[in-house]
């Protein structure tokens, strides 16, 4: 994986993160909304993997 979309990866999971965080909504609860589970939600928010169109869709 490049430097470039790793960093991609990192940004975008943080700013998810931020938000989630800022209206008091777990990853648990996260989770449930988008229709992924608990882990999911981590790897994305830790930048460990990418994500689709259509999951950051169900998040917004």
């Amino acid at each position: 994986m490049s430097k470039l979309v790793s960093d991609y990866r990192i940004r975008l999971g943080s700013a998810i993160k931020e938000v989630r965080s800022k209206r008091n909504i777990s990853q648990k609860v996260l989770a449930m909304m988008i229709g992924t589970n608990k882990a999911h939600v981590w790897r994305i928010e830790s930048g460990k993997v990418g994500t689709t169109i259509d999951c950051l869709m169900r998040i917004s």
